[in-house]
């Protein structure tokens, strides 16, 4: 092969190799990874930023890079638990989306700092045992939906095989339904006021005449002991004066020897108090308090055990008057059931369907 040949091949070959360079393009960077969120986090909120309950607070996620978490919170002021879904998404390598809010997300060993510049929370990995254990579920089956309206300040009160409670209409009435036969009692109304005002919101019953209620007015700090049958007081306490506790009361239960009503005290900023009474003078005989800060719609004695309704829970009080068990009260209608009774071990709940409406429900504690 002569000189000119060989040069001719050398600059061919050129030719393709530049030819072959010019067309290569060059590969896209792998995407960044998602933020790493998958286990059990112990979260602690920068101050100012709210979330959780002010106690214990965990996020446990899947192995998706989205899902729902598992939120656990236990509240420092009473050990009642607050048990939901968390909707999140890890976006990229630096965004995750958190129950509707977006932070920016700084990842080290063990540790996530989520931030988006108002609300900071900080993630720790849990290695040892599990910060905050589960609620308990109780299962719910409706009992009856009578054609009726709550009312406002209604709670849910049992005589035998009678629910009492009050409905909006005809003014603020008291009516009974019969668990053994599933009737309605025709509404009564309680008409005679005392001290300025009609006390026909019933927190306990003793019989199916005799009641104990407070007006729903003026703060409710009075109780007053009445027969419904003759539309009449019979006895009548003033909280401040009467009993040197200045509450509100909201709710009750009868216990058969004596009427056990609280609510919250006026003096005492967050404190629930629980106050027993002589059943026919209204003397105070005992008083505690529980559940601080929380938000109790209703008590009740079940198996000879104080329960109390906070918003879609039932806690067991403890000796200490702070939450021994949360239990979680799965497909109710509304965020705010009214009251809940029970007749022997069956426990009764009174809820408000989308327009308010009656709902009876019947639970199975856990």
């Amino acid at each position: 092969m002569n000189a000119r040949v060989r040069t001719s091949l050398v600059l061919l070959c050129l030719s393709v190799l530049l030819l072959s360079s010019c067309n290569t393009t060059t590969p896209p960077p792998p995407p960044p990874d998602n933020v790493d969120l998958e286990g059990l986090w112990l979260v602690t909120p920068a101050p100012g930023t709210e979330y959780g309950s002010g106690g214990t607070t965990t996020l446990q996620f899947g192995a998706a890079a989205s899902g729902s978490a598992t939120f656990l919170s236990q509240a420092a002021a009473n050990d009642i638990k607050t048990c939901q879904r968390h909707v999140y998404a890890a976006l990229t390598d630096n965004v995750v989306m958190l129950d509707g809010e977006y932070y920016v997300a700084q990842e080290t060993t063990n540790r996530i700092v989520l931030d988006n510049g108002v609300d900071r929370l900080t993630l720790d990995r849990v290695t040892g045992p599990v910060p905050v254990t589960a609620c308990s579920e109780a299962t719910l089956s409706v009992v009856a939906t009578p054609t009726a309206d709550v009312g406002n300040f209604s709670t849910l009160d049992a005589v035998g095989s009678k629910l009492y409670f009050n409905i909006a209409e005809p003014n603020d009435a008291i009516v009974s339904y019969d668990t053994s036969t599933g009737i309605l009692g025709t509404p009564r109304v309680y008409t005679d006021s005392v001290s300025g005002g009609t006390h026909r919101w019933v927190v306990g019953a003793r019989t199916d005449d005799l009641f104990y209620g407070h007006c729903g007015c003026g703060g409710s700090t009075s109780l007053d002991r009445f027969d419904l049958n003759l539309d009449t007081s019979i006895s009548f306490v003033e909280t401040d004066t009467g009993l040197g506790i200045d509450f509100g009361v909201r709710f009750g239960y009868f216990t058969g020897t004596s009427i056990v009503v609280g609510g919250r005290d006026r003096d005492q900023d967050g404190k629930n108090v629980l106050v027993t009474l002589d059943p026919d003078t209204l003397a105070l005989v005992s008083q505690r308090y529980i559940l601080d800060e929380a938000f109790i719609s209703d008590v009740a004695l079940v198996d000879g055990q104080l329960l109390a309704l906070v918003g879609q829970t039932l806690v067991v009080v403890g000796p200490s008057g702070r939450a021994s068990q949360t239990i979680a009260l799965e497909g109710l209608a509304s965020e705010s059931p009214a009251g809940f009774t029970s007749i022997g071990s069956t426990v009764y709940l009174l809820d408000r369907g989308a327009s308010n409406e009656v709902i009876l429900f019947e639970l199975t504690l856990p």
